[in-house]
């Protein structure tokens, strides 16, 4: 469903539109801008609910989220990242934040605006599924920020 309303704001004003709403609902965010090569990437995460983690099920394969998260991640697209996180859907949210926080430096520490967004997940959790391998459950996003097996928890601690 996501590439037919992809397809629908391929054109630069309907792309235009898009940004300016989404600016519109996340002031504190800035401008976005996102290179017409990543712009498929990023309204897949927007648009799409999915799974949270790595190497799911029988043939070990990443989730389309996670794609998704290292395309912009690898395309340095860290304020397209920084509006999922913000604006998008829970499982898309917590992919963002995993990408913020793997390339945020030591020495740069979470802008205030990343932190609350972090924070939020916390502490207002919202439903998602996880996947560990082939094993695949029902949680929360503030289960998942807190959870000593994934990634993302070992890297939000380190930030606090």
């Amino acid at each position: 469903m996501f590439m037919l309303l992809f397809a629908m704001i391929q054109d630069v004003g309907d792309w235009s539109a898009y940004a300016a709403d989404l600016e519109g609902r996340a002031p504190e965010l800035g401008k976005l801008e996102v290179a017409p090569s990543n712009r498929e990437a990023f309204f897949a995460l927007m648009a799409g609910e999915g799974v949270y983690g790595s190497f799911c099920g029988f043939a070990g394969t990443h989730p389309q989220q996670r794609l998704q998260m290292e395309r912009l991640e690898s395309g340095s697209e860290w304020q397209a990242l920084r509006f999922v996180l913000v604006l998008g859907p829970a499982v898309s949210r917590l992919y963002a934040a995993e990408a913020l926080l793997r390339h945020q430096p030591e020495k740069d520490p979470l802008d205030a605006a990343v932190r609350a967004a972090i924070q939020k997940l916390i502490s207002e959790p919202q439903p998602v599924d996880v996947c560990r391998g082939c094993e695949y459950e029902k949680t929360n996003t503030a289960q998942v920020l807190q959870d000593k097996t994934l990634p993302i928890q070992q890297m939000w601690v380190i930030q606090q």
